[in-house]
């Protein structure tokens, strides 16, 4: 799994921010406080701001976490572009609630060829037994249709919603997602990104 160098001054970062956020300090004024104590470039700051979060919150989300799944509903673009980022070789981020996530997020259009992160991530279902899945998909992202069909040509059910966001909060099932937002407000999750990148990496 390929990770982003984390220097001592974006440790120490990510640390007095969570600290900073699990005394109810405000997320910016605390990543300001703690980019500008720190020295932390515009690119740091970005990665601290995602690895970081309450220790309360933290904990929260660990304790609602599942190894395993017969159903489950997939946060399409936030599981597909994280792997898709680890096997172009990108940065990743050990984050402070035992997610991984990328750099960047998804942002309109997606970019590249998804079928070898589609098929990381059907290995990673079919190792964990996984028997039903349904796959949402944002439909402002242009082409997400064509993601929805190929998921459906991996025997997977898919749907293109408006906003997944609030489909996964309300699921009364297993979610796979790295998005704190849904995190925080969801039921079980499975971590399914890292379960594709280390079936992966058995692999080999």
């Amino acid at each position: 799994m390929s990770s982003l160098f984390l220097s001592e001054d974006l440790h120490q970062a990510v640390a007095d921010l969570c600290w900073l956020l699990g005394r109810g300090y405000a997320p910016t004024a605390s990543l300001k406080l703690v980019g500008d104590r720190h020295g932390l470039d515009v690119r740091q700051r970005r990665a601290a701001q995602r690895m970081s979060c309450a220790p309360l919150a933290a904990a929260d989300r660990q304790l609602r976490q599942v190894i395993r799944a017969d159903a489950l509903h997939i946060d399409g673009y936030n599981v597909l572009t994280t792997v898709q980022v680890a096997l172009m070789g990108g940065e990743l981020l050990e984050c402070a609630d035992g997610t991984v996530r990328d750099m960047a997020g998804m942002h309109g259009k997606w970019r590249g060829d998804p079928d070898p992160a589609f098929a990381r991530i059907d290995a990673a279902l079919r190792r964990l037994k996984v028997k039903s899945a349904r796959w949402l998909f944002d439909a402002p992202v242009s082409g997400s249709g064509t993601m929805a069909e190929k998921a459906r040509a991996l025997g997977w059910d898919a749907e293109v919603v408006p906003d997944p966001d609030p489909l996964l909060i309300a699921h009364d099932g297993v979610i796979a997602t790295a998005d704190a937002g849904i995190l925080d407000r969801c039921g079980p999750w499975l971590d399914l990104t890292r379960a594709a990148l280390i079936s992966g990496h058995a692999a080999r």
